[in-house]
């Protein structure tokens, strides 16, 4: 059960978990750079850096998708096993439902957050 509804959330909320649709628009090449950069520069850093900036969220999610990437790079590896023409930016623009579902699902305090300390008393009904 995920304890974030990411799905339809928009605005403020929505942005705090990274709901920001990444696209082929992100990635597009250019004179200086060539179509493929993103795909190849830097064993796809520079282009998971591209997509963690797209993705959006907040600093705490940033962070988590930053160090998600030596995850994300075997998953790519496997994933063109099954589909050799698979490139890397295809790839992270397939992955960033499976990104942000993960990171809602994860508890308050494995994302480092302190319900307890920022919400004060609940009351139950």
């Amino acid at each position: 059960m995920a304890y974030y509804n990411t799905q339809g959330i928009s605005g403020a909320a929505g942005s705090l978990y990274g709901t920001g649709r990444v696209d082929a628009s992100h990635f597009k090449g250019n004179d200086i750079f060539g179509t493929d950069y993103y795909d190849t520069n830097n064993e796809g850093r520079t282009g998971y850096q591209r997509f963690t900036d797209a993705l959006g969220g907040n600093n705490r999610f940033q962070s988590w998708a930053a160090n998600k990437y030596p995850q994300m790079w075997e998953r790519f590896a496997a994933a063109t096993g099954d589909d050799p023409t698979l490139t890397w930016t295809n790839f992270l623009q397939g992955s960033q439902d499976d990104l942000t579902t993960e990171y809602s699902e994860m508890s308050p305090s494995e994302r480092g957050e302190m319900p307890g300390r920022t919400l004060g008393k609940l009351r139950w009904l």
